[in-house]
């Protein structure tokens, strides 16, 4: 799997590698940098086109009880793909919080209205 993943480096790849060492070989320790490293290793824009991978690690996290990483993959998340923008006031305070339901329900939120505008301008041009 580490070839195919260096060979054809996508989100898809990265993202059966990690689910592969967790279910089946039941590594978590190298899932998780597998995480890690399809945040790094990865484009910029492949990351952003891609919140399925902010998803799965931070349900990852929550698998292993790790919540408050859980939480912060959330708020990493959200600033990475500029929805911080649209979180107002209210639900800032909400995200800082250590309840990792809140964060995760202001990132499908966020991703919920921009896919909204997206297919509002989608439907404006055409």
């Amino acid at each position: 799997m580490e070839r195919y993943v260096r060979t054809y480096p996508s989100a898809r790849s990265f993202l059966k590698y990690a689910k592969f060492n967790e279910f089946e070989l039941k590594n978590y320790d190298s899932a998780r940098e597998i995480y890690e490293r399809t945040l790094t290793d990865l484009d910029e824009d492949e990351v952003l086109e891609n919140p399925r991978i902010f998803q799965n690690f931070a349900n990852f996290e929550e698998r292993r009880g790790e919540f408050e990483r859980a939480r912060l993959i959330y708020v990493h998340a959200v600033k990475t793909m500029k929805l911080d923008t649209e979180v107002r006031s209210k639900s800032d305070q909400r995200f800082k919080s250590s309840n990792v339901f809140n964060s995760h329900q202001i990132f499908k939120t966020c991703l919920c209205r921009r896919q909204k505008r997206q297919n509002r301008n989608y439907t404006t041009i055409t």
